[in-house]
């Protein structure tokens, strides 16, 4: 069953979200993943939508979600991410099995 990693951001730091952007298509690929959507253009039918970009992507399984989240290649990103832009990840679909409850 698919595993979608979805991102709420608002970006603090235009030009290092931008290295970020160019590098991390790169990893998702690598673990198996693809964009679904990536942008800014979000209506919010309900509610307050506040972040400037939305991105979702979409793993084979949860574990392959985890993997690519966890992995080396991707934490430098990561890192870099975390000084340019405050965000909330979420990882949604993965099976309870796989331990969708348990924190990263």
């Amino acid at each position: 069953m698919p595993a979608y990693v979805v991102s709420r951001l608002t970006i603090r730091d235009r030009a290092a979200f931008e290295r970020y952007v160019a590098e991390a298509p790169e990893t998702v690929a690598r673990f198996g993943g693809k964009y679904l959507f990536r942008g800014g253009d979000v209506t919010a039918l309900e509610g307050n939508w506040d972040d400037e970009r939305l991105v979702i992507l979409e793993f084979e399984t949860g574990e392959a979600a985890r993997a690519w989240y966890r992995s080396a290649e991707y934490r430098r990103l990561r890192e870099l991410r975390h000084g340019a832009a405050d965000a909330v990840i979420l990882l949604a679909g993965a099976h309870e099995s796989e331990g969708a409850h348990g924190r990263d």
